[in-house]
């Protein structure tokens, strides 16, 4: 059972003339609706991002590094069939609309009609088609088709998904996430976890993979100019490898628009510098968890040790300015999928830690290192309990 949940706040900085531009609701996973297909005539020519741990990988699925930063910038690459728009509802993507059947069984979409990958080739049907099938035979970490029962090519830009039982949150989950793959260019690839080529990264999102430098951690991404959601506001993204203290030299001259991590001692400095600070949430807790076997096969000892650790204190300690604390379980407070039944929520309270392990036979002894009664040779565990 896991006890200790927190959300994470990153840091993100950005130059005056880029705030909101890379930070806002997620579009393609990452960048502002606004941000990509912004018609404006006098749009800026590139964007320069730094990020300070550099090589993400080649930005193509199965071979880009298993973490959220390199899945972002792989999807302004790939798109997928359901994007959001800025408030962060689905909004279309490469699918133009779905419909879901009555019993919940299907879903039919309809692809945007001129989409093509970054070579010139018209996406089709038959492309989501093959991908479903291809990550049925090759999962992808982001993203699982185990829910889906079949898929049937209605026509050259017409599909029906077809699931296994009747599920909510499919276009918020897998239809966003799973990035559609070029059937021309992957359909003869055996292992795609060893397809690194400049091929792999053949998409049809509003960027396409220009250059990239894999010594320097760097990446070139160009705009798509036709793609079918708009013209994207940057001809250039530029992702560099960047130390926070260089990236910060670099954009008080104007050279690094984005900053996309500060460290929170490095706050103080920008925010004197007058430069834009953004906070989100990761949306993601960090859980201090223990098996169910042994010593810890008894609920109630499992439930004094999450009563004994102060949470608050390790909060300050480990994680101070940048982090909350959060609820039992995974979704938090404002999530439509968290449950409305009341959790425990482990409350740093040492009596009643020391009421449940009594209970469980446990016998506190100030002098002697802890052991349990009956269980054989346990673990060292806090002094003062046998």
């Amino acid at each position: 059972m896991s006890f200790v949940h927190r959300f994470i706040h990153p840091l993100f900085l950005t130059h005056a003339a880029a705030v909101g531009l890379a930070l806002g609701a997620a579009q393609y996973s990452g960048l502002g609706a606004d941000t990509l297909m912004a018609a404006e005539p006098d749009r800026q020519r590139q964007l320069v991002i730094t990020d300070s741990k550099g090589d993400r990988g080649m930005l193509a699925p199965y071979v880009h590094r298993k973490n959220g930063i390199a899945y972002l910038y792989t999807s302004y690459i790939f798109d997928t069939l359901v994007s959001q728009d800025a408030d962060g509802n689905p909004a279309p993507g490469l699918a133009r609309t779905w419909t879901r059947s009555e019993d919940g069984l299907s879903y039919d979409l309809e692809l945007q009609p001129d989409a093509k990958w970054h070579d010139g080739t018209p996406v089709t049907a038959d492309d989501v088609a093959f991908t479903l099938r291809y990550m049925a035979e090759h999962p992808y970490v982001f993203g699982s088709v185990k829910s889906l029962a079949g898929v049937e090519v209605k026509g050259t830009h017409d599909l029906r998904i077809h699931i296994k039982r009747a599920e909510y949150g499919l276009v918020e989950g897998l239809f966003s996430a799973i990035p559609i793959l070029p059937r021309h260019i992957y359909e003869g690839v055996e292992d795609p976890f060893r397809f690194a080529t400049s091929d792999a990264a053949i998409g049809s999102g509003p960027y396409r993979l220009a250059a990239y430098d894999k010594a320097q951690g760097r990446y070139r991404l160009e705009a798509t100019e036709d793609h079918p959601l708009g013209r994207p506001r940057f001809a250039q993204i530029w992702i560099v490898k960047m130390g926070p203290d260089a990236a910060l030299q670099a954009m008080s001259t104007g050279e690094v628009d984005v900053i996309s991590y500060l460290p929170p001692d490095r706050l103080p400095e920008a925010l004197g510098a007058g430069f834009a600070v953004e906070t989100s949430p990761s949306d993601h807790v960090l859980r201090l968890g223990f098996n169910h076997r042994g010593q810890f096969q008894t609920k109630e000892v499992r439930q004094a040790i999450a009563y004994a650790v102060d949470r608050s204190a390790l909060l300050v300690t480990a994680f101070p300015g940048i982090a909350e604390l959060a609820e039992t379980g995974y979704f938090q407070p404002g999530s439509k999928w968290q449950s409305e039944e009341a959790t425990e929520g482990y409350t740093y309270d040492p009596a009643r830690a020391r009421d449940l392990l009594l209970a469980t036979g446990w016998t506190q002894n100030s002098a002697e290192p802890l052991a349990s009664a009956g269980r054989g040779d346990p673990p060292a565990a806090p002094h003062g309990w046998a």
